[in-house]
């Protein structure tokens, strides 16, 4: 696993305020430098960057960082835009990473006997009936 962070993490992420896609790469020290806009793009103290969804990886919309500095020097092509992750992924020395499961099918008994029970008129001999009611 990866931090967002490190220097050879990359994220691609969208400015939530004009809708610009671009990359955040970790530069190892705790912050993130949004690369490969130009000088004059329309960036801001203060603007939210959301994961884009381009990868295939993330979904598009998880927050990710907030732009904190920006540096504009017109002999270059492109700004330099350092960024602070919004999740505290430095103060913490453990996480959790949940595997997403996916849908269990029932075992062909259960289906077939479920199945059964819908096309079969409620009250049948041999089967007891069962209340709509929701028990929590």
């Amino acid at each position: 696993m990866t931090l967002i962070t490190d220097k050879e993490q990359a994220v691609p992420v969208q400015i939530v305020r004009t809708g610009q896609r671009s990359v955040v790469f970790g530069l190892g020290n705790g912050q993130l430098e949004l690369r490969f806009l130009p000088a004059n793009a329309d960036v801001q103290n203060g603007d939210m960057l959301v994961t884009s969804g381009l990868d295939g990886i993330f979904l598009p919309g998880f927050p990710v960082a907030k732009v904190v500095h920006i540096e504009r020097d017109t002999s270059y092509s492109f700004a330099r835009i350092f960024c602070m992750p919004l999740a505290g992924v430095e103060n913490f020395s453990e996480v959790m990473v949940l595997d997403p499961r996916p849908a269990v099918a029932l075992p062909e008994e259960l289906a077939s006997e479920a199945a059964g029970r819908e096309a079969k008129p409620p009250g049948e001999p041999g089967r007891p009936e069962r209340s709509a009611q929701r028990r929590d």
